[in-house]
């Protein structure tokens, strides 16, 4: 859906409606700890950027004792305390 969605001009769900830039999957080898699909997204005319960090399972519950989804949240939150992957300017 997200490569059809950036060949096409569109844009992804969940960020500002600027068009996808570039989609990386298996996200660990470029530094993130979400590790299966990161989608860029540019500003048409300046610099700011957003991503979409993604994980992609084949199940999962989100209960307390679900280890899947445990590693999932844990990924997504080392990924949001990382000054280096997410500016927390404009948050909150």
């Amino acid at each position: 859906m997200f490569t059809v969605l950036m060949l096409s001009g569109g844009v992804s769900p969940c960020l500002p409606s600027w068009p996808i830039k570039k989609i990386k999957l298996q996200g660990k080898y470029g530094g993130f700890s979400t590790d299966d699909c990161i989608i860029f997204t540019k500003e048409p005319n300046g610099k700011q950027e957003a991503k979409l960090l993604a994980q992609i399972k084949p199940s999962v519950s989100i209960t307390e004792g679900d280890k899947t989804f445990g590693d999932v949240i844990q990924a997504e939150w080392i990924d949001f305390c990382n000054p280096q992957l997410f500016n927390h300017d404009g948050c909150g």
